[in-house]
């Protein structure tokens, strides 16, 4: 009998906590709905409506791993500030801008983001970026407080954002892409404690550190290079803050992030900020091993990452150590497969070459939209590589090319681009893994199709 009181109490205690939360939810979209309906009011009786302007926008891009929650958590604390949590506004027009149409190169007449039609869709996402402000941050339009747009993850669009909005204000955030790849592999291994909701993206992890290094790399320069050529561009208030100087002074650095993007905001405000998110404060469960919050230093690759893991990282992000840490670059790995040979065989379309150089009891994995992370299309052995092989390279209409590769003693990373013309363009981001022989063991390939 105490038994089951003691548990029908803990079920009490656990539907009150809901029934809380639900009711805070609730009352946070009463206020929203209000608000909505006010601005529809004056819109109906012909007021202008004053919405949240975009030079109170603060755009912060970078890459994900790089202290974006942390530093966007400060600045939301400030008064009059509030934080949009990864819109992905930039994911969505960046993706398809550059990876899916070559930059607004194909089909002039159709394409939605063909570059002949440039000021009509740049509009359009000022307008979609706007709206979607103002419908979530009314009161904060209201109060003419500044919104903090935490966009790592869509940093690849930054070079659209920051021209449909060349008035909004922008924070560079650069991290050791070292660190940025430990943090990574740590929270997406096996009985980590961090929120990862999809157990698909462990499993390259676990299976093969070394090829998510060269993965998170390649990400990392993706993501930072168009951060970069964003904050080039940007003809309005802009600052560079690299993780390492934020973590070693936090206050001085905030200090200089307001004073260069010339936003008033008090000492005494910001030391607040910076002591509600320091990492003494955070509570236990939420920081340390396995999760998001991990070190929350500087340098900890050095005991996470394997010296193959940090040497495939620096291989890749060379320019970016280079200009950024002063890290000088590495003279290029020699291979154990002569690379050359395999580039002709690609382009020639010569199977029977590109087959040599597999080992018999090699391993093939294909993800794609039709086969996702978590249940791959997997190939065991050179017979049945042999026939999925020969398939791709005998249709007779595609032609393929190769770009630039990234190469380690036993590693090869490269992009292969095939045109089919009655299906389109594949993209397909392929690794090799080679063994002592220089033969390949392991071919993972992340295929995406063009239109």
């Amino acid at each position: 009998m105490r038994r089951i009181l003691k548990e029908t109490r803990q079920e009490l205690r656990e539907a009150k906590q809901q029934l809380g939360r639900a009711n805070r939810r609730l009352a946070k979209a009463n206020e929203r709905n209000a608000a909505l309906r006010t601005r529809l009011a004056r819109m109906e009786a012909g007021h202008e409506v004053e919405g949240i302007q975009p030079e109170r926008i603060v755009w912060v891009f970078g890459s994900g791993r790089t202290g974006s929650t942390w530093l966007s958590g400060m600045m939301q604390a400030l008064p009059d500030h509030a934080r949009w949590n990864e819109p992905n506004v930039g994911h969505l027009f960046g993706h398809l801008y550059y990876q899916r149409s070559l930059e607004g190169r194909e089909d002039q007449d159709n394409f939605i983001l063909a570059s002949g039609f440039r000021e009509t869709w740049l509009s359009s996402i000022r307008g979609l970026v706007l709206n979607g402000a103002n419908t979530r941050f009314a009161e904060l339009a209201q109060r003419r407080g500044y919104l903090v747009i935490k966009e790592p993850h869509g940093s690849i669009g930054a070079p659209l954002l920051i021209e449909a909005l060349p008035e909004s204000r922008m924070v560079f955030l650069v991290r050791d892409p070292r660190d940025v790849a430990a943090s990574a592999l740590h929270t997406r291994l096996e009985g980590a404690r961090a929120p990862i909701a999809r157990a698909d993206r462990m499993t390259m992890p676990a299976e093969n550190p070394n090829l998510f290094a060269i993965s998170r790399a390649e990400a990392y320069l993706q993501h930072i290079g168009h951060a970069k050529q964003a904050y080039e561009a940007h003809e309005g208030r802009k600052v560079l803050i690299r993780y390492e100087d934020l973590k070693a002074n936090t206050l001085e650095t905030m200090k200089r992030l307001y004073a260069t993007l010339d936003i008033p905001v008090e000492d005494e405000e910001l030391q607040h900020a910076v002591e509600k998110y320091a990492s003494e404060n955070i509570p236990e469960h939420k920081k340390g091993y396995g999760t998001v919050r991990r070190r929350a230093t500087s340098g900890g690759w050095r005991e996470d990452l394997t010296p193959k893991q940090a040497e495939l990282v620096e291989s890749i992000t060379a320019p970016l150590l280079e200009e950024y840490y002063g890290l000088v670059p590495k003279a290029p790995a020699t291979a154990r497969v002569d690379i050359e040979a395999l580039r002709r065989a690609y382009l020639q379309r010569d199977v029977d070459s590109v087959l040599s150089f597999y080992a018999d009891d090699a391993r093939l994995r294909i993800i794609n939209r039709f086969h996702p992370p978590s249940t791959p299309y997997e190939l065991h052995g050179k017979e049945q590589i042999t026939r999925y092989q020969r398939r791709i390279f005998f249709k007779r209409d595609m032609k393929q090319r190769l770009e630039p590769e990234v190469v380690g003693e036993d590693e090869i990373a490269f992009r292969v681009v095939r045109e089919y013309p009655s299906e389109g363009r594949l993209l397909s981001e392929v690794v090799l893994q080679l063994s002592e022989e220089g033969k390949i063991v392991w071919h993972l390939e992340e295929q995406e199709w063009g239109e």
